[in-house]
C-alpha cells in the first residue's frame, strides 16, 4: 500500500468484508486466504476511492489533500472528506460493488 492512510478506516471495514464475504460465498477458503484475500481488497478499494476522490476535489485541492492522507490524522483526514467529497459513502458504496462485481467473476470463471 502507497504512504498514504488508509482512507477505509472511515468506514467500518468489517461491514465491508461482511458485505464481501457472504455474497461470495468464501467460506471455503481458509482464514489466511480470507485475511489476504480482504488485504487485497481493501487496497483495492482504497485506491479507487482515492482516485475518485482526487477526480472530483480538482487541481486546487488536491495537494492539501494529498499532505492531509500522508501528514494529517485520522480527524483532519474525515474533516477534509466532508468538507471536500460530501458524497464519500456513496463513493465507497460504488468501488465496493465494482470490486465485488470483478472478484464474483474471477471466481465465475474459475469454476
Amino acid at each position: 500500500m502507497s504512504a498514504f492512510k488508509n482512507i477505509l478506516k472511515m468506514a467500518d471495514e468489517q461491514f465491508i468484508h461482511g458485505q464481501i464475504m457472504s455474497q461470495l460465498n468464501l467460506d471455503f477458503l481458509s482464514e489466511k486466504e480470507r485475511i489476504e484475500l480482504l488485504d487485497r481488497m481493501n487496497d483495492v478499494i482504497n485506491q479507487r476511492v482515492l482516485l475518485r476522490i482526487f477526480e472530483q476535489i480538482g487541481n486546487r485541492k488536491q495537494d492539501v489533500f494529498t499532505e492531509v492522507l500522508e501528514k494529517g490524522s485520522d480527524d483532519e483526514l474525515n474533516i477534509f472528506i466532508q468538507n471536500n467529497a460530501p458524497n464519500f459513502l456513496d463513493i465507497l458504496q460504488e468501488e465496493i460493488m465494482a470490486v465485488k462485481k470483478d472478484l464474483i467473476a474471477q471466481v465465475s470463471r474459475s469454476k
